[in-house]
Formats: structure tokens, C-alpha cells, sequence
């Protein structure tokens, strides 16, 4: 009875081990859908990362103040950033919707001043289609 009661013990623990590592990976992976970067005055600001996986997404926001260029910038780890799409956005609102995206993979909402001088306010939405 002790050797059976052992080996489901030890098959429950690897089970237990399994389901917590597909957890954990999955977990990892599972970011938000949304990235939005706020420019206040300041020179850039930059959204949270979000996952694009199937090469769309659709790119908004607003300039309340200035000129503003809106980019979707792609998080990479030693490298500057590239950027992937990028318009300059002169006043009120703007929306794209479709924009292609070609590599599935991590990416972020950048709002930054469109000249040097002077300041900029508004904001950049960047909403991946997964």
C-alpha cells in the first residue's frame, strides 16, 4: 500500500509541477491589448508594451496642443527601437484603423513633439487586432 500510495504521490507532483509551468508561460505572454502614451508638454512619451501578433492594429488619439508625430515603435532589448509606422498629426483627432504591422511581435505607442521648439499635448492609442 506505502509503494502504490508513492507513486501517485509522485505522479501528482509532476502533474502539479506541469500545470504550473503552462501557467506560468502563458501568464508571461499575456499582455495588454491597449497602449496609450500621453504627451503632456514634454518632449515624447511612451505607451505600455502590448503583443501584436496578426500583423494589424488600429493606431488613434487626439493633439490638443501643437504638432505631435505618432508612432508604433517595436520593444526590443539591445538595440534603439524601430520604428514601424509613424504620421506626423497636426490637430484634433485621427484614428487608422488596419495599420499593418509586419513582424508579430512586441510593441509600444510613442506620442513625441513634432519640431524642437515648442510644446505638445495629446495622445496616442495604439490597439493590436489579436
Amino acid at each position: 500500500m506505502g509503494l502504490a500510495l508513492s507513486k501517485v504521490n509522485k505522479k501528482m507532483a509532476v502533474l502539479g509541477v506541469l500545470l504550473v509551468s503552462v501557467m506560468w508561460g502563458s501568464a508571461a505572454f499575456a499582455l495588454p491589448s491597449t497602449s496609450t502614451a500621453n504627451l503632456n508638454g514634454t518632449g515624447s512619451a511612451n505607451g505600455g508594451n502590448i503583443n501584436i501578433w496578426d500583423d494589424y492594429a488600429d493606431v488613434s488619439g487626439y493633439v490638443t496642443l501643437g504638432d505631435i508625430s505618432a508612432r508604433v515603435k517595436k520593444s526590443v532589448t539591445l538595440l534603439p527601437d524601430p520604428t514601424e509606422w509613424s504620421r506626423l498629426i497636426y490637430s484634433g483627432n485621427f484614428s487608422y484603423d488596419n495599420v499593418y504591422i509586419p513582424d508579430a511581435s512586441t510593441y509600444y505607442a510613442q506620442a513625441s513633439r513634432a519640431n524642437a521648439r515648442g510644446t505638445a499635448s495629446g495622445q496616442v492609442k495604439v490597439v493590436s487586432l489579436d
